[in-house]
């Protein structure tokens, strides 16, 4: 998903500290010296004309080619009443256009540029994002199910058994005497009365 960069001559830019032309709107996770080439770049405006057509350029920052779509509006006053315009940038790697795609094709498609200063900085963030025209969407993985149409679980160990069509062993039953409380109890239980009753048959035959 292609990324948006707006410049334009604001008394307060997105970045501390910035006024005059600079970034006003955009995504700020883009290379800071693609940012401020740009920034110098379309600083100034063609003078004695009305339209400024839109135009494809590739950039290289950062170890990454960028495709830049770019559009200008001019003869815009600015806060100080200036002459100065709009400029409207976005910027896709080049990894994520598929070679097949012209850019001059995506260019000639593009049409919701951004032609006004806006009121307020702001930053970009992932719904501000735009795909392409022509570029495919990029769909979220099938859940994958079984032939009963339950889901599959993604935990390694499952889905290892799901795989080879097997059923996790089940738990051998125990036995023994200290098994569980119960079994102790029950246990004890018969041995007191049982020493008892030997007991008892020991004092009778003594005493009698």
């Amino acid at each position: 998903m292609a990324k948006q960069l707006v410049f334009s001559s604001v008394p307060h830019g997105l970045q501390p500290g910035r006024s005059g032309y600079c970034l006003i709107a955009g995504h700020l996770e883009l290379p800071q010296s693609l940012i401020r080439k740009l920034e110098q770049e379309t600083s100034v405006f063609p003078v004695g004309e009305a339209i400024v057509a839109p135009r494809h350029e590739v950039k290289q920052f950062g170890g990454t080619e960028w495709h830049l779509f770019i559009n200008q509006t001019i003869n815009i006053k600015d806060y100080s009443g200036r002459l100065s315009g709009v400029t409207h940038i976005i910027a896709e790697s080049a990894d994520s256009l598929p070679k097949e795609i012209n850019p001059m094709e995506i260019l000639n498609k593009l049409d919701n540029w951004i032609t006004e200063v806006p009121k307020t900085p702001k930053v970009f963030n992932e719904s501000h994002e735009i795909l392409l025209p022509g570029i495919p969407k990029k769909e979220a993985p099938a859940i994958a199910k079984n032939s009963s149409g339950n889901r599959i679980e993604s935990d390694p160990e499952t889905w290892v058994y799901s795989k080879n069509r097997r059923t996790r062993p089940s738990p051998r039953p125990r036995s023994g005497f200290y098994y569980d409380r119960r079994r102790r109890k029950k246990s004890l239980m018969v041995w007191v009365i049982g020493g008892g009753v030997i007991l008892i048959t020991v004092l009778i035959v003594i005493l009698y």
